[in-house]
């Protein structure tokens, strides 16, 4: 009878832990969401002043290069590196310690590829193009040390802290 309470505590907590992941994910993909969306009205809005732009305009100008300032702002990705943190502890960390190359942009790469977004999701985010996300995980890849046959999005997803 030990035995059986001890093994249904086991299975609640375990229960329990993937119940807590699921909300963390949860919000972590709610975040990203937010992000991507942040950026697809930023850069609707500084198309539009270009398109407003037939002299120049000193204040049109400034306006630019607030909402281009915006678009590269730093705030977002600490809240999403916090939600990334508390899903997936250590991840950057074990990364990092491996691969000491790894820039910042690298970092949100793999960040994004983890969490199993798309080529085209990853350049909404980061407010690149598509072919400026292919030219990035061409790049992380030789950072990596990765084979042109090693598969890139698996290394990134099956990665363990105790590589």
């Amino acid at each position: 009878q030990l035995l059986k309470a001890k093994s249904e505590i086991l299975q609640l907590r375990n229960e329990n832990l993937k119940t807590e992941v699921n909300a963390k994910n949860s919000k972590l993909m709610f975040s990203a969401g937010q992000m991507a969306h942040k950026n697809e009205i930023l850069t609707g809005i500084k198309q539009q002043l270009h398109g407003l732009e037939k002299e120049p305009n000193p204040k049109l100008r400034r306006l630019i290069h607030t909402l281009d300032l915006e678009l590269k702002s730093e705030d977002y990705w600490k809240n999403f590196n916090h939600y990334f943190d508390q899903v997936d502890k250590n991840f950057l960390q074990a990364l990092l310690k491996k691969h000491p190359a790894l820039t910042q942009n690298d970092l949100r790469i793999c960040t994004l590829m983890r969490i199993n977004l798309s080529t085209k999701e990853i350049a909404s985010l980061l407010n690149v193009s598509v072919r400026g996300v292919e030219q990035s995980r061409y790049r992380l890849k030789k950072r990596l040390n990765l084979d042109n046959k090693d598969d890139l999005s698996k290394y990134i997803l099956n990665f363990q802290a105790e590589d």
